[in-house]
């Protein structure tokens, strides 16, 4: 169920309005009333409760037969092998003190993206449990298991997860699972959700990197 709120303002283009969403948390299946948000015309609203979104992260962190370990492919690798020095300096200098919350390594297939990726991560999580002194790690998702065959739940974890990398991001004929896809990440770019994507192809989403990346996201082109 929507309620409407009346407010003087019109709606904004992007972020919060005045208007919310009445329905069942789709973790704990009891009421939740979430705020609609703007994004890119689009209305959109949260259907978990932070609470639940949390106990669920703290359960995953607490099995760990279930936490995501850095794919056996991507665990050995040398730096100072990489070609783009540039791409890679401008990478590690991601960590949790960033001013934007989403990292995006563009590229043709092939040129290491992942690699580099998954040593961003390593450096930042390290980082982030000397500073905080908490142990947190990343929720990875590959695109082509998402795009092959739509799960509702695995796009629940996409949106509420409090980190994700989505890993080779690449076209799609137009349908319902883009879109999903696509809006998910619209969703975590403005919401300043840490985010992690590697791109294979811009025409996943021509918009998001032109417009929804601007002063929301470190964009890096690997050559």
């Amino acid at each position: 169920m929507t309620v409407h709120v009346d407010f003087d303002d019109e709606l904004p283009e992007n972020g919060p309005t005045n208007e919310y969403w009445e329905g069942k948390c789709a973790l704990c299946q009891q009421p939740i009333k979430a705020r609609y948000w703007m994004l890119m015309g689009k209305k959109m609203h949260g259907n978990v409760h932070e609470k639940c979104a949390d106990k669920y992260e703290a359960e995953r962190r607490g099995q760990k037969t279930e936490v995501v370990q850095i794919p056996e492919r991507f665990r050995d690798w040398d730096p100072d092998k990489f070609p783009d020095k540039q791409a890679f300096s401008q990478a590690q200098a991601f960590d949790p003190d960033s001013k934007y919350k989403t990292l995006a390594i563009l590229g043709d297939p092939g040129k290491g993206k992942s690699r580099l990726m998954w040593q961003v991560i390593r450096q930042f999580f390290e980082i982030w449990a000397e500073q905080r002194r908490q142990s947190r790690w990343v929720e990875y998702f590959l695109f082509s298991d998402l795009a092959t065959e739509y799960d509702q739940s695995k796009i629940i974890k996409v949106k509420t997860a409090q980190f994700v990398f989505l890993d080779d991001l690449t076209e799609l004929p137009p349908g319902r699972t883009r879109a999903q896809i696509q809006e998910v990440v619209r969703y975590r770019v403005q919401s300043a959700k840490w985010t992690f994507l590697t791109i294979d192809k811009d025409a996943f989403d021509e918009d998001l990197l032109t417009n929804v990346f601007r002063e929301r996201a470190v964009k890096i082109k690997v050559k």
